[in-house]
């Protein structure tokens, strides 16, 4: 007979003298004992247990003798919690700073960080900093006259990302040469991508910059072999560049001169030019007028007779003009009026014809007229010629 559980058991038994024998058995089930422990470690750490060393996540046992004789189940359950890993990445730029944790970060590097998870493991953080030289470049402003047009340009040895910000003067915004022509002085701002991808903003300018003011200068009035200096001034008083003296043509009477001796001998009208230092012109100019006294006429000489016989010698009539008086026109009539011979050209000279016919030996009448030495006032000379065969 299998006994399990608590009782009192009783068997009769016969004896060999016929006699029964009774068994009384009290019988008590002491119970087992069992537990459950929970325990966690982390990803490469280890616990004892039973006398063996545990890494592994899972459920142990452990068979152990109780007080009262009985087994003692002891059953572990195991957790083993992973260690975590992460990878940060910054960005420098050269010649910048970063800080990361306790640190001051000036060029590239990689370091770690320990620290702890949630479930109290450890959590490994990598830093890495690469650094990067930021973009070089340079630019200069410009000095431009009204009207003119500047090409902006920003140099750089490597590629930059280059872009502008719309103006009503500027060409385009996405070339890297742009055009502008401001009317006035402007800022045109431009952007580049920086090493970390940021946009830098930098400015250029451009300065319109007005001509120089020149004080007027005074008409002249110079007798024969006076002379005068003339000096050219800045009516703002700022320093004048490239000083040039003209005549009409455009001939140079003297260059970089800030003065010039101006004589009777010298062009009608004088022109100088002048800049500033960025290269802007201004011009004016002056009247040379002479004051030669007399009109001059009496200086124009007419030959008085010609001869028409093919000799070479007075088969024209000459005239010569020694003063200042100017010859604009010469005619030739006979004593009747009838006009025979007229140029504005006084070096053409009369030859004694008429339609390429010799004219009749006798006496011609010619009509000079012309302007007075002083440029001014208008003279009429006349007289007789007397045409010989």
């Amino acid at each position: 007979l299998q006994l399990s559980a608590t009782g009192t058991y009783i068997d009769t038994l016969g004896s060999l003298d016929g006699c029964d024998s009774i068994i009384v058995l009290n019988l008590e089930v002491l119970p087992l004992s069992e537990s459950i422990l929970a325990e966690s470690i982390c990803e490469g750490e280890s616990i004892t247990f039973g006398g063996e060393t545990l890494t592994s996540a899972g459920v142990y046992q452990q068979v152990l003798t109780a007080a009262n004789g009985c087994d003692s189940v002891v059953n572990l359950e195991l957790s083993v919690h992973p260690s975590s890993e992460e990878i940060l990445n910054f960005e420098l730029c050269t010649g910048d700073t970063l800080r990361i944790l306790d640190q001051v970060i000036t060029e590239a590097t990689t370091f770690t960080g320990t620290f702890s998870n949630a479930n109290g493991c450890d959590s490994t953080v990598t830093y890495i900093v690469s650094a990067t030289a930021p973009p070089e470049y340079s630019f200069v402003d410009y000095y431009i006259c009204p009207g003119e047009k500047a090409t902006l340009k920003v140099e750089s040895e490597e590629p930059i990302e280059l872009s502008w910000q719309a103006s009503p003067s500027l060409s385009c915004t996405d070339c890297e040469t742009p055009v502008a022509k401001p009317a006035q002085t402007t800022d045109y701002v431009f952007s580049v991508q920086s090493c970390t991808g940021e946009t830098l903003f930098d400015t250029i300018t451009v300065y319109v910059t007005e001509p120089p003011q020149l004080v007027a200068l005074e008409d002249i009035t110079l007798a024969e072999g006076e002379s005068v200096e003339v000096s050219l001034q800045s009516a703002d008083n700022r320093e004048l560049y490239s000083i040039r003296w003209m005549d009409e043509e455009g001939n140079l009477l003297c260059d970089d001169c800030v003065a010039l001796t101006v004589t009777s001998d010298l062009p009608d009208r004088i022109f100088v030019a002048a800049e500033n230092e960025w290269g802007c012109r201004s011009e004016i100019s002056f009247e040379l007028f002479r004051s030669f006294g007399p009109c001059q006429d009496d200086q124009i000489e007419v030959s008085n007779a010609m001869t028409l016989n093919n000799d070479g010698v007075n088969e024209f009539m000459e005239i010569k003009n020694q003063g200042r008086a100017t010859i604009n026109s010469v005619q030739v009539y006979t004593r009747w009026g009838e006009l025979i011979f007229s140029t504005n050209d006084p070096s053409v000279k009369w030859n004694g014809t008429i339609a390429g016919e010799p004219v009749n030996q006798g006496v011609y009448v010619y009509v000079i007229r012309g302007t007075c030495a002083n440029g001014k006032d208008p003279f009429i000379r006349d007289g007789n010629i007397t045409v010989l065969r």
